[in-house]
């Protein structure tokens, strides 16, 4: 008998090889590695140091490196040997003055191949000024941007390749029991960790993962953050740069993480999937690689948001539920501000800038460019907020913000399909069964005294704020000790110049315990952010239990140590 009946879909259960290649490119290159404060820096030479009066003082071994995935140059000495022959094929049709001589040639192959070891070897010796001008010239142009690609391709290639990092992080039991947010997490470090410094510390977590010694995404970031020791800054005691870049590549992963869980509905969604269908386009000419005329907006849309990875999933969450981003907010000081001057959305309409202030609209149904000069905001006394847009001495209102206006699709009416594994809801704090329930329930009264002092209702960033505020009272998973958080109590909420702290103990009391968190980047952090970095705690306080409770049958078995009195 023919048997008809159609087998149900069973959800995604690992992330794809384009979804993998996505994130290595967008997260750990574009939001980690290829900019500063929201500003493309692929295109230029960089180093990871500091030069004072034209002496070079590099971090670690690093030294010159180009691209949204910074290849180094001291790590890499033929890449330095192709990007000089590159630029001298450019000068002779661009800049014939530019060309170098035979032994300049020479000398600059070099003096890009150093290490950051070599450089300090010889007293911080810097590249020639106008060399270096004339090469920033060249990668910033095309020729320069499809050089500095496609070594950015190869060095996707190089962390997808068989036997390398992720491909032994994909064959881990973690990794495949994990959710795809999680393996998105895990995937990240364990690049960011193999692209930053080769083989010197991911096998480390892969020993780790393996043997059981790591058995949660918190366990992973705790290693790492105790990979070396904190000295840098003014006190010495600073994250060191491994754990800094890992941080910095994990908030492009919450972006990442966000787009993937968009709605259909949601007007991000097509620019996703279409970038995700080819995430490594040549940036010079993307709609001839993916023929799609929308496909350069696209793609441009999606890099900014890596870009501006700090704001970028409050706003597609905004845009999730048709609702606005943007328009001005009241802080606990009741003090008025943008929550942001680079995305802005209204509905199902949006506008994205970069650092730089380039940018793209999608309004009505299609897209332009737009530029930070042409804009200007309008910020009423009701709350509301206009965009305009100057062209050609003629202005017209781009997005009208209303953050009281009912959402096109309010959270409770999206129906997405879920992108998750089945299984049970994950327990977050604002369940009465939580284990740090009650702690949120504390600082929530804290937040509403705050906002009542000030003349504000309790919102959604106060929620927020709130749950930012409980994520910092936990600690990060490095600092957990003994099984216990660094705060049980919220004595005190209180509001600062920018911060907000959560004290436990008497306020006069040198002894008290205190956290805080910066009010502008608590409001715009998603909830799901700061309960993730609970949840991270929370395991990593679980293995330390289990850990002690396997060694005390043993400390009781050897008895006490020390003199015998007779």
């Amino acid at each position: 008998m023919e048997d008809n009946s159609v087998s149900p879909t069973l959800p995604k259960t690992e992330l794809t090889d384009d979804e993998l290649r996505a994130l290595a490119y967008f997260a750990v290159g574009v939001g980690s590695e290829g900019s500063v404060g929201g500003r493309d820096v692929s295109n230029r030479l960089s180093f990871a140091g500091r030069v004072s009066g034209g002496v070079m003082y590099p971090v670690g071994n690093s030294g010159y490196s180009i691209g949204t995935l910074q290849t180094d140059l001291g790590q890499h000495p033929e890449v330095a040997t192709t990007l000089v022959a590159a630029y001298q094929d450019w000068t002779r049709q661009a800049h014939p003055d530019w060309t170098l001589t035979v032994d300049q040639q020479a000398q600059t192959t070099s003096d890009l191949g150093r290490s950051g070891h070599t450089i300090t070897a010889q007293q911080g010796r810097a590249l020639d000024p106008i060399v270096k001008s004339h090469l920033d010239q060249f990668l910033a142009s095309d020729a320069g941007i499809t050089y500095v690609h496609e070594r950015d391709v190869a060095q996707v290639d190089r962390l997808m390749r068989v036997g390398g990092a992720v491909d032994q992080l994909k064959d881990t039991s973690l990794y495949q029991q994990s959710t795809l947010d999680d393996q998105a997490r895990l995937a990240t470090m364990i690049m960011k960790l193999e692209n930053q410094a080769g083989q010197a510390y991911y096998p480390r977590i892969i020993r780790g993962l393996n043997d059981g010694s790591i058995d949660s995404v918190g366990g992973v970031q705790t290693v790492i953050n105790d990979l070396l020791p904190n000295r840098s800054g003014r006190s010495h005691a600073d994250p060191d740069y491994v754990e800094t870049g890992v941080a910095h590549a994990l908030e492009g992963t919450e972006v990442f993480n966000a787009l993937r869980n968009t709605s259909a509905q949601n007007p991000l969604h097509r620019p996703w999937s279409n970038v995700l269908s080819d995430p490594l386009a040549n940036p010079v000419h993307p709609d001839a690689v993916a023929g799609d005329a929308d496909f350069r907006s696209e793609y441009a849309t999606i890099k900014t948001l890596f870009l501006q990875k700090g704001e970028a999933p409050a706003f597609i969450d905004a845009l999730d539920q048709g609702g606005t981003f943007g328009h001005v907010i009241v802080d606990a000081r009741g003090h008025r501000h943008p929550q942001s001057t680079n995305l802005y959305a209204a509905g199902d309409d949006f506008v994205v800038l970069d650092g730089r202030g380039h940018g793209k609209a999608w309004v009505d149904d299609r897209w332009r460019d737009v530029e930070r000069s042409q804009l200007s905001r309008l910020d009423h006394l009701d709350g509301t907020t206009d965009v305009s847009l100057r062209v050609d001495g003629q202005t017209s209102r781009l997005l009208h913000l209303d953050p009281t206006a009912q959402p096109l699709r309010p959270r409770q009416a999206v129906e997405a399909a879920p992108s998750e594994p089945t299984g049970p809801a994950a327990l977050t704090p604002d369940r009465p069964e939580h284990p740090d329930h009650a702690l949120l329930e504390q600082i929530r009264s804290g937040v509403r005294r705050e906002d009542a002092r000030v003349g504000r209702t309790y919102d959604e960033s106060s929620e927020r704020l709130s749950r930012s505020l409980l994520a910092a009272c936990k600690g990060g998973a490095g600092d957990v000790a003994d099984g216990m958080s660094a705060i049980q109590r919220a004595d005190h909420v209180v509001s600062g110049t920018d911060n907000m702290f959560v004290v436990q103990g008497k306020l006069g009391d040198p002894a008290h315990l205190r956290v805080h968190v910066n009010i502008v980047e608590a409001m715009n952090t998603p909830v799901a952010q700061s309960d993730a970095k609970v949840q991270a705690v929370n395991q990593a306080q679980q293995q330390g239990l289990a850990q002690g409770q396997q060694l005390a049958p043993e400390m009781r078995a050897e008895g006490p140590r020390g003199p015998v009195l007779s």
